[in-house]
């Protein structure tokens, strides 16, 4: 399978011509390719058919087999292979498959090989975090049902970035999959307030989340904050314009204490500048190890109280790093917020 630096390019299979094509978070390619593999996650209708087919060919088959012992042998091997190790023990290589990779699109071509592979790939245990911004699967309103309810009914983390999803197909996979920790919809570009609104009231263990280049506001951020802040490890909420920021930023230092990623880079405020409480941000968040205010426009509210710092931070991004600019990020911004002597990973 090839791969770019955008992401993993999935294969949509098209009897006429067929193509690779990208779900990257910003832009897709298309190159013409020969590759005839198909990741998508075949339905039971489609299940039915494949059967239907091979019972048809069953009879050209044994004449085939019998023709060509070889053939037959090699068959025979692959069954026994399969059948000699019990379920737990496939269930465990499933297991040690996709602990790094996830689960796609290794288990949609595992559950072509046999019933019992068939079997194992469908049980919601190995869906617990789920990738669907690369493209295995076909974004469409029947697909994420049918992924609900067949598959995602324990799913602890789950990526639909570029996804059209609506509100109501939002509030419908936040209903199913209640043990969601982890829900990412960068550029979901449908969903409107009242969707975002039911994470706050149908996900109550969320601990990361990324609405980033969405149309969310400050008020449904506040709200998510203040009901799911004291658990939030991740909060990623670039890419967005904001009206009255500095509330929000307050809301998330005074309610996030437990906040290790947070991200605003790429955001467009109302005013020009938007200035941050340094000692209410540090106090705050104590655990912040990642920090993006890439391209976003900060200053720095003076004060004259002992810093802190951040003693977790490794990773700082900070994009367009000026210091001919009056109160913008600029070297005295970076001296006066951080201990320079933790930071371990610099983006500036």
């Amino acid at each position: 399978m090839k791969r770019c630096h955008k992401g993993i390019l999935g294969v949509r299979k098209d009897p006429k011509n067929q193509i690779l094509f990208s779900f990257s978070a910003r832009e897709g390619e298309e190159w013409p390719s020969d590759d005839s593999d198909s990741d998508f996650l075949p339905s039971d209708e489609e299940d039915i058919n494949l059967t239907r087919k091979r019972k048809k060919k069953s009879k050209g088959d044994n004449k085939q087999r019998s023709e060509n012992p070889a053939v037959s042998a090699d068959t025979m091997k692959k069954g026994v292979l399969c059948a000699s190790l019990p379920e737990e023990i496939w269930n465990y290589i499933f297991q040690i498959v996709i602990k790094d990779s996830g689960p796609l699109p290794f288990l949609c071509r595992a559950s072509k090989v046999c019933k019992m592979w068939h079997d194992l790939a469908s049980r919601p245990l190995l869906w617990k975090k789920v990738d669907l911004s690369f493209g295995w699967i076909r974004a469409k309103q029947n697909t994420l049902k049918w992924l609900v309810k067949e598959r995602l009914s324990q799913c602890t983390d789950l990526n639909l970035t570029s996804w059209t999803i609506t509100n109501d197909q939002l509030k419908m996979v936040l209903r199913n999959c209640v043990e969601l920790k982890g829900v990412n919809l960068t550029h979901c570009k449908k969903l409107s307030q009242d969707g975002f609104m039911a994470l706050v009231d149908s996900c109550p263990n969320l601990e990361k989340l990324d609405v980033s280049f969405t149309s969310i506001n400050v008020n449904a951020i506040k709200d998510i904050v203040t009901k799911h802040g004291p658990q939030l490890r991740e909060l990623h909420i670039g890419g967005n314009y904001y009206l009255n920021f500095p509330a929000l930023a307050n809301n998330i230092f005074e309610n996030c204490p437990c906040l290790e990623v947070l991200d605003v880079s790429n955001c467009r405020f109302s005013g020009d500048y938007v200035s941050i409480d340094v000692h209410k941000f540090q106090t705050g968040c104590t655990k912040l190890r990642v920090l993006r205010l890439g391209n976003s426009k900060f200053r720095l509210k003076k004060t004259n109280e002992c810093l802190p710092g951040f003693e977790e931070l490794t990773e700082l991004s900070l994009g367009c790093l000026d210091s001919t600019k009056s109160g913008g990020i600029n070297t005295a911004f970076v001296h006066d917020f951080w201990i320079l002597e933790a930071v371990g990973a610099w983006r500036i």
